[in-house]
């Protein structure tokens, strides 16, 4: 008895992580939707009543209250967009720790009809929270991060689709650490990441020494700061192994004559075949040449268990969403027509495409000379309801217009998707898709908010 107690208990504990590592990650979602649709009752529904701020902004924040009055200060902007990338989420009972990469758009016309621009590449939010009254909340913005240093490495299942999706979040996990360990110089993070044999290829180098491989990575340190901005994943499990392919929008920072100078490459992804080791997953092969882009996957494990069934759903969707994406990048268009439902209706500004065949000629003649086209997704979040759901998710485009011309703004391609999905023969399709942008009508504020 005490045995199948045990067991019973590993499996509820492990299946409450990830169903805590959901809701948290969807508290922060809400608070960008709040602060960029001006909705400031939704951006104060993520905070606790008692909310303690420490050293966040220019200002003393007593109470919620104030901190809500200082955001709202975004109302100065024709539009704003609170991405979010690479998260981290550790979870201690009813007591978590979120911190979370941002890249922030603020734009705006003056009253001489010159567009104004605050952007911020390199930002972060470091949250403390609480379960109360069954919903967490945000109990202290500020102070130093934790970067989850355990995550869900310390939990077990002997369910398959538990399984499935702990092991996803482990490589997503294993992600965001690589990319941390580079922008915070911390090698024996990165080694960490990699299998005990390992090849990895960047560009026409390649490594399977971890000496050599830090020594290459070091050359980030001639930058005064970098941020490795991580978003629209893949991953593709069978067994021990899994595919994972990851965007990344990176950004190095230097000064240059006694000026700050930002740069960002563009187009930036890692393609890497992950590997259990001793139980842990870490990357085996990274770079296109040796891995190759994950194929199109297949829908997650079903399971009859309500809360399982919802994260799976949920995982199936973001893994459409950033598939329908990756066809529009790479033109398949065969790709893109397995994302849409058999009816299905697609718009983005005057235009709406209702045909398969009109969306596959739209996606490959709309731009035929763009190099690089790179649609970065972040904030999804989406809403099942049975065998329907609504998604919102993020995105940055950027492009050149020439094989060797300067990149689009990554601030001047911010987008919104906005998707009604239905699940069609067993799996979730695209019934209808809105491209669109937070713009929002003004409401001049004297001073305008540094960052929100």
């Amino acid at each position: 008895m005490c045995d199948v107690e045990e067991a019973e208990g590993h499996e509820s504990a492990a299946l409450q992580l990830l169903v805590d590592r959901a809701e948290i990650h969807d508290v922060m979602m809400r608070y960008a939707a709040g602060v960029d649709r001006r909705d400031f009752g939704l951006v104060s529904s993520c905070f606790a009543e008692d909310l303690k701020v420490v050293g966040w902004g220019n200002h003393n924040f007593p109470d919620r209250e104030a901190l809500i009055e200082f955001i709202s200060g975004v109302a100065h902007y024709d539009m704003t967009m609170h991405m979010m990338g690479n998260q981290f989420i550790e979870v201690s009972g009813d007591r978590a720790d979120m911190d979370t990469y941002a890249m922030l758009t603020h734009h705006r016309i003056d009253n001489e009809g010159k567009p104004v621009e605050l952007n911020v590449s390199g930002g972060r939010y470091v949250e403390k929270l609480a379960r109360q009254d069954g919903s967490w909340r945000i109990v202290q913005r500020g102070g130093e991060p934790e970067w989850a240093p355990t995550g869900v490495t310390q939990v077990t299942t002997l369910d398959p689709a538990v399984r499935w999706l702990l092991d996803r979040a482990e490589i997503h996990d294993v992600m965001m650490h690589y990319a941390l360990g580079i922008d915070l110089h911390d090698y024996d993070r990165i080694a960490r990441c990699f299998a005990s044999d390992f090849q990895a290829s960047y560009g026409d180098r390649a490594f399977t020494d971890m000496d050599a491989l830090i020594a290459f990575i070091q050359g980030v340190e001639r930058f005064d700061s970098t941020t490795h901005f991580l978003g629209s994943q893949l991953i593709d499990l069978t067994g021990d192994v899994a595919d994972v392919e990851t965007y990344a929008l990176i950004t190095h920072r230097e000064t240059v004559d006694g000026a700050p100078v930002e740069w960002v490459p563009g187009g930036g992804r890692y393609v890497d075949r992950f590997v259990r080791e001793q139980g842990r997953w870490r990357i085996g092969r990274r770079g296109a040449a040796t891995v190759g882009p994950p194929r199109r996957k297949a829908p997650g494990p079903r399971s009859v268990d309500a809360r399982t069934k919802w994260l799976v759903d949920r995982a199936d969707i973001h893994d459409l969403i950033v598939q329908s994406v990756l066809a529009i990048d790479r033109r398949d268009t065969a790709m893109l027509a397995g994302c849409l439902a058999p009816t299905f209706r697609y718009s983005v500004g005057e235009e709406t495409i209702e045909d398969a065949t009109a969306l596959g000629a739209y996606v490959t003649t709309r731009h035929p000379n763009l190099e690089g086209l790179h649609h970065l997704l972040g904030n999804h979040l989406v809403e099942v309801h049975g065998d329907w759901a609504r998604a919102e998710t993020y995105v940055y485009v950027t492009y050149r217009r020439t094989k060797d011309g300067p990149l689009s703004p990554w601030s001047n391609g911010a987008r919104r998707l906005v998707d009604a999905l239905v699940r069609h023969d067993g799996r979730w399709v695209i019934r209808e898709r809105t491209v669109t942008t937070n713009h929002t009508p003004v409401v001049r504020r004297k001073d305008p908010p540094s960052m929100t």
